[in-house]
């Protein structure tokens, strides 16, 4: 299995020792997913400091799922980052205060409160 070969070489490099189990999952991943996607998931797992098996898991299933795009999704800075300043508005009047509102945010959120 050349295509094992290569994946269980990545992720001993650089993810950590290939044990029986990892062994057994590694195999599950290849029969599941095209080598170059367990490639990337590894490559991405030591990008994003996630050095363990469960999360080139999921980016595989999630890729699965939601298609391999070029670039990830942003992760927001705050719970309200992308909000309606409505949306943001009624979270306040609830007497939830998110932990930073920029200035932006907090003047769309005076506007509308």
């Amino acid at each position: 299995m050349p295509r094992l070969a290569a994946v269980a070489s990545a992720y001993e490099n650089n993810i950590g020792a290939v044990t029986f189990i990892a062994r057994q999952e590694l195999i599950d991943l290849v029969d599941a997913y095209p080598e170059e996607w367990i490639l990337d998931a590894i490559r991405s797992a030591v990008t994003h400091e996630h050095r363990h098996l469960a999360y080139i898991q999921g980016c595989l299933a999630n890729w699965k799922r939601d298609g391999r795009g070029k670039s990830p999704p942003q992760k927001r800075t705050e719970p309200t980052a992308g909000a309606p300043p409505e949306m943001v508005a009624a979270i306040c009047s609830a007497g939830i205060r998110p932990a930073t509102l920029t200035p932006k945010k907090r003047a769309d959120v005076e506007a509308v409160a």
